[in-house]
């Protein structure tokens, strides 16, 4: 189904006279609205959450499915997809994924629009400016039809379609509406993920599962944790917020050593978010929206994720090129690292707890192999086991990487090789270089029982 799309202009922004109630200052600013007139035909207000909301940026607008509650004119639908603008400027509001609002919206073309200018009201009594909580304080709902589910079809994609019409029809699609988008977001029990709630398999990972290796190195790693009815979730989406925490873990990065830069106001450092948000603000890897928010309920699509992690990743800076699109240098240096995760295929898309954990697998930990021909690391003297054993030397590794053949399992790490040596020349190198940053030049080799053997034929101080 296509949508009709309306846009107000710059000129037209610029004519709305400011008259918004304390405290609700906008770019966009706006006349005080009728009480009565939010009641009129072609309007639409109700009370519900918002389950996803789909970024549009070529148009400067977003998609918002709401799960509704309760209607107090319109249609008594559960659910419906309304437009705004994407951002303040553009007379759009600040949904959240998660959160609740009373809404007016505006018929407009076969769609409902919510913008900031339909949300505030002149009370009829004292002329002050009151919005839609206090619109419908003394109204009667009207009766919801039960026998109809509006709820909108949310899909792995980041993409939405409506249930309903306009007027509250059902829609009957002659496939499901989210076969070519991944198919739809399936709902996850909303228990609390419980510290430490890491033993044991997950009961919702089998072996069989397309991410078993990724999920199990990151729950060894600490990097994710389970939840207390045993489960991982792989399929429930990541929001901002969490993404965010999760990386700077990952990354070691400081939350306590913060620089001076401004807090976002919407994730100030007395949440438990704030301090991680904050350290990647301070580390040039998180840069906010136009609007100068963080957004951190906000599910985080593949071009959010590829920025923050690919600036975590890269010691370079990855600039974008003049009229290049704005993710392309993150996206991109995925794509070089080998990082792609197949169940990705948009830029667009909402990222499963899965998909996160795939990503950083295949960022942070490279697969050691036999047949490795290059190393870096610091050369440590070891105590030789034995005098029938010829090595005195291991490599602590820069980074460190998974072993497929460990015993352990193949999301076990290996952060030391023995270093052996081909001739007697090169081990007394070895010796020079203890303590110093090298690279190694050889074969990788497996023997002396769980020890990974690298066979050095050349060393270079790095």
């Amino acid at each position: 189904m296509r949508f009709s799309r309306i846009f107000l202009s710059a000129s037209l922004l610029s004519l709305l006279t400011v008259a918004l109630p304390a405290g609700q200052a906008h770019a966009c600013s706006c006349m005080l609205g009728d009480a009565e007139s939010a009641f009129t035909d072609g309007k639409m207000v109700f009370h519900g959450e918002v389950l996803a909301v789909s970024e549009d940026r070529e148009n400067w607008q977003k998609s918002v499915a709401f799960a509704i509650d309760t209607v107090w004119h319109g249609p008594a639908v559960n659910g419906m997809v309304i437009q705004t603008g994407l951002d303040s400027a553009m007379c759009g509001m600040n949904f959240e994924v998660g959160k609740e609002y009373t809404v007016v919206a505006n018929s407009n073309e076969g769609q409902w629009w919510a913008q900031l200018c339909g949300q505030h009201y002149a009370d009829p009594e004292t002329g002050e400016g009151i919005g839609p909580e206090q619109l419908v304080a003394d109204r009667e709902p009207l009766v919801m039809n039960e026998d109809l589910s509006c709820v909108p079809h949310v899909c792995q994609d980041g993409s939405m379609h409506p249930a309903c019409t306009q007027d509250g029809s059902q829609i009957n699609y002659f496939a499901e509406p989210c076969h070519m988008s991944g198919g739809p977001i399936e709902e996850e029990p909303e228990n609390e993920e419980i510290p430490g709630a890491i033993g044991g398999d997950f009961t919702d990972v089998p072996e069989t599962h397309a991410s078993f290796e990724a999920i199990m190195w990151a729950r060894q790693n600490g990097i994710v944790e389970g939840y207390a009815d045993g489960t991982f979730r792989p399929k429930a989406l990541v929001n901002r917020a969490e993404f965010t925490k999760i990386l700077i873990e990952a990354y070691g990065i400081n939350t306590v050593a913060l620089c001076r830069m401004a807090e976002f106001p919407d994730a100030p450092m007395q949440q438990w978010y704030g301090p991680y948000v904050h350290a990647a603000r301070c580390q040039g890897v998180i840069s906010g929206y136009p609007d100068g928010t963080f957004r951190p309920s906000a599910n985080i699509n593949y071009a959010e994720a590829a920025k923050i992690i690919a600036n975590l990743d890269s010691e370079a800076e990855l600039d974008v090129k003049d009229g290049a699109m704005w993710y392309l240098p993150y996206t991109d240096y995925i794509k070089e690292h080998g990082a792609i995760v197949s169940s990705i295929r948009d830029v667009g898309q909402y990222i499963t707890r899965a998909e996160m954990v795939e990503l950083m697998y295949k960022l942070l930990a490279k697969p050691i192999s036999e047949g490795e021909t290059s190393l870096t690391g610091r050369i440590e003297r070891i105590e030789r086991p034995a005098e029938d054993i010829a090595y005195d030397f291991v490599l602590v590794l820069d980074t460190p990487m998974r072993d497929p053949l460990s015993a352990m399992g193949p999301w076990a790490m290996v952060e030391k090789v023995v270093l052996v040596y081909t001739n007697e020349i090169l081990f007394e190198d070895f010796d020079d270089y203890v303590g110093a940053r090298v690279t190694v030049e050889g074969q990788m080799q497996w023997g002396y029982a769980e020890s990974r053997v690298f066979a050095v034929e050349a060393i270079a101080v790095e």
